[in-house]
């Protein structure tokens, strides 16, 4: 879990010659604090607020939220603290990843589709697992790509803007040497890597 926790670390804060980082190019969404998600199941009428309320003002309320880089991990289930993840055993990251509350965290629902080779008890508790997922996503600026110059350079006719393909160079760089240092134990993809302008 530490490997994993200073990988994040690396892909979020390491920068392109251009000074670029994930925050630059993530994909965002409104970040959900706790208060906001006791005070949404407290509410006696269990209806969703989106439909309940009256739009524009539903819509101010989420535009107005913080925003944060989607990520799938299972570094949420300790809020991406590195100090905390470097102390567990695997004792404790064996008792989180059974018992942890879907409803508490923000976007991580469900953990399974997350680990590969899980190994369960006779109980059906998890008690090991070969292989984890992370995914890290991007946005595009629909209006500042530009066709001929950095549109389809993924090869995967999806559009890219040069930013997030100047991340995404610098991304696999990163996974590179991780790779390498850990005995090719990461596997990694971007859309950048199917193209012809790979490195």
């Amino acid at each position: 879990m530490m490997q994993l926790s200073e990988l994040d670390f690396r892909v979020r804060y390491t920068k392109t010659p251009s000074n670029l980082t994930l925050e630059n190019v993530c994909f965002e969404l409104p970040k959900i604090d706790r208060k906001l998600l006791d005070f949404m199941e407290d509410n006696s009428t269990k209806k969703d607020p989106s439909i309940q309320m009256d739009p524009a003002l539903y819509c101010s309320f989420v535009e107005a939220m913080k925003k944060e880089c989607y990520t799938r991990s299972i570094l949420e289930l300790w809020n991406f603290n590195r100090k905390k993840i470097r102390s567990l055993t695997k004792n404790d990251i064996v008792n989180q990843l059974n018992n942890y509350d879907s409803n508490y965290f923000g976007k991580l629902k469900d953990i399974n589709g997350l680990l590969g080779g899980i190994t369960r008890n006779e109980t059906g508790h998890i008690i090991s697992a070969t292989a984890i997922q992370n995914f890290w996503y991007l946005t595009i600026n629909f209006s500042a790509v530009d066709m001929d110059k950095s549109g389809n350079m993924a090869g995967t006719a999806d559009w890219a803007s040069e930013e997030a393909l100047e991340w995404e160079k610098t991304f696999l760089k990163i996974m590179e040497n991780v790779s390498l240092l850990y005995n090719n134990s990461f596997f990694y993809e971007s859309g950048r890597r199917y193209g012809r302008y790979y490195f």
